[in-house]
């Protein structure tokens, strides 16, 4: 990327977050980065790159909230942050970037070899894993409706949701905001 269109880039991120979407027209194939953010509201945010860029991106959980899961395109890719930070290199696709935060608790801190619930979506799901059995999982809109409740077999549960809007879901220790 020329260093001109990188400062143009980084100067216009923030107006790119209100607004949207940020393009850069050149000649070079480029790939859009989908966010999936509850903070997005009623639009999307979305970055425009070019044919083997590498991506920063900085996860910053509000107060009183962690975050949870982050997935590239639906694979978990939380254990490659570096102090919040997730690096994407090398862009030869179109990617959707998921986060998922949760509220941060020191009710009941994970044990060794129980890490705890992470959660993910899919185009039509939200998948929960890490549930006890007989563990209730209950899944509100924003507005705090009750959309569906199930009783935790132990195993991975995926729930039927509509994208494009904001989800609470609440296990017994844990609360998660999700945007699918």
């Amino acid at each position: 990327m020329k260093k001109s269109l990188l400062k143009f880039v980084c100067l216009t991120a923030l107006f790119a977050f209100m607004a949207g979407t940020m393009y850069a027209n050149t000649n070079a194939t480029t790939y859009r980065i989908y966010i999936k953010s509850a903070d997005a509201g009623g639009g999307s945010v979305n970055y425009i790159c070019h044919q083997g860029d590498t991506l920063s991106f900085d996860f910053s959980p509000i107060s009183n909230w962690k975050i949870n899961t982050i997935t590239l395109n639906g694979t978990d890719v939380t254990g490659s942050l570096v102090t919040g930070v997730l690096s994407i290199k090398n862009v030869t696709s179109n990617c959707t970037l998921n986060a998922v935060f949760s509220l941060a608790t020191n009710n009941n801190p994970p044990t060794p070899g129980n890490e705890g619930v992470k959660i993910y979506s899919t185009p039509s799901e939200i998948v929960v894993i890490g549930t006890k059995k007989d563990e209730i999982v209950t899944l509100y809109t924003l507005s705090g409706e009750k959309i569906n409740q199930i009783k935790s077999d132990g195993t991975k549960i995926n729930i039927p949701a509509e994208q494009n809007k904001i989800y609470l879901l609440k296990t017994s220790t844990q609360t998660f905001k999700i945007i699918l």
